[in-house]
Order: structure tokens, then sequence, then C-alpha cells
């Protein structure tokens, strides 16, 4: 008997579903199916474990890095929005009293040029006149 590709294989019984969908030697022959372990009382038969290569489990570390990544920025971003600023503190102008003062007395020893103008800027004022009574937030 002459070793080839139908010695080593299980033959497909002629008529039986599985023929239609074996491949066909050239010599018109088909070939035959390797034999699929069926559990006792299952409708199908069992299929083997997935099995990963070394890229795949490579691409399923990165995608799981990255999607723990984003997990983590979004949960920084959602709690750094979720908490409550601190109030700006509120300074009611006394008779005499200046933007240049007030800046002095809020940050001694900073340029107090660069202090009233970010007084100003932050009460939207156009110019550093003050009036008796009126409250400004401090930055």
């Amino acid at each position: 008997m002459a070793a080839g590709p139908e010695a080593t294989t299980t033959r497909i019984p002629i008529g039986s579903p599985d023929e239609a969908q074996a491949p066909v030697f050239r010599s018109g022959r088909r070939a035959a199916r390797p034999a699929v372990a069926v559990r006792k009382g299952a409708a199908r038969p069992v299929e083997p474990p997935l099995r990963l290569t070394r890229r795949g489990r490579i691409v399923v570390i990165v995608l799981v890095a990255a999607l723990l990544t984003i997990a983590v920025s979004l949960a920084k971003v959602a709690s750094s929005a979720s908490s409550n600023p601190r109030p700006a503190p509120v300074h009611v102008v006394v008779p005499g009293e200046t933007l240049w003062r007030i800046a002095q007395s809020e940050h001694p020893g900073g340029d107090l040029r660069v202090e009233v103008a970010k007084i100003m800027s932050f009460n939207h004022l156009s110019t550093a006149t003050v009036v008796p009574g009126q409250a400004i937030r401090l930055p």
C-alpha cells in the first residue's frame, strides 16, 4: 500500500453531510476530515480553547494598558471638576484706600504693578479708581 495523504487520515463515508465539505484531490477523490471530539449528549462538537500567539498577547496587553490609562485620566478629570473651588476673598474699600494700597497689603514684597493689574482684571475694572464701600474680589 502506498503512503499518501489518504493513508494517514480517516475517510468520510460517501453520502455523509461532511462529504460535501471535504476538499477534492486531483484524482477526483475527496479528502478525509480529521475526527472532531463530541461530548456525550452534546449537540455540537467541543471547540478547542482560544490560544493567543505572542503578538496577540502583546496586543491584548497594550490595549488593556491603554484602557486603564484612559480610565485613570478620566477619573482625574472628573474628580478635579467636581471639587468646589475656594471662593475669592472680598475686600471692602474704606475711605482713603487705593488699589495700590490693597495690593501692597495683600502681597507685600511683590511687584505692585502686576498685583494691581491682576485685581483690575479680576474685577473687570477699566481704571484703578475705587470708591469707599466698593467690594473688591482679590485673586
